[in-house]
């Protein structure tokens, strides 16, 4: 009974391998192939987490924090580096890193006492 789940998957599996190799683009989603799928993914990635797809991966095979351009460029950092250790505190975190930060050095409202909350007025204008 196992088996026959696998076949299914394992036929998907080397379809897209097959697709991804050859010199001919498979088609995935309407006109969208295998290769922008995978392009646009990593991209999108590496922007909110300052990580390609490959880098995501080493990851969860090494168990560190791996980032090979900051690996290459800065002598103190290696290719794969302990979570948290202090030579990953400079990384390129992305977007998602900036924001972060930027939430940290906000004060809480909480914290101050008496302090008002920010106001935000938004006017809407007719000029007809």
């Amino acid at each position: 009974m196992g088996a026959q789940r696998v076949k299914p998957f394992v036929a998907i599996l080397l379809l897209g391998v097959m697709g991804s190799v050859s010199g001919c683009a498979l088609t995935v989603i309407g006109a969208l192939t295998l290769n922008e799928l995978s392009s646009t993914t990593s991209f999108m990635s590496t922007g909110l987490t300052g990580k390609g797809l490959g880098e995501h991966a080493l990851d969860v095979v090494t168990g560190q924090d791996c980032r090979v351009l900051e690996g290459v460029v800065r002598s103190e950092r290696g290719f794969c580096a302990k979570r948290g250790a202090p030579e990953t505190a400079d990384d390129f975190k992305g977007l998602i890193g900036l924001a972060r930060s930027a939430a940290e050095r906000q004060p809480s409202l909480a914290s101050s006492a008496g302090a008002k909350p920010p106001v935000i007025v938004v006017a809407a204008n007719d000029y007809r």
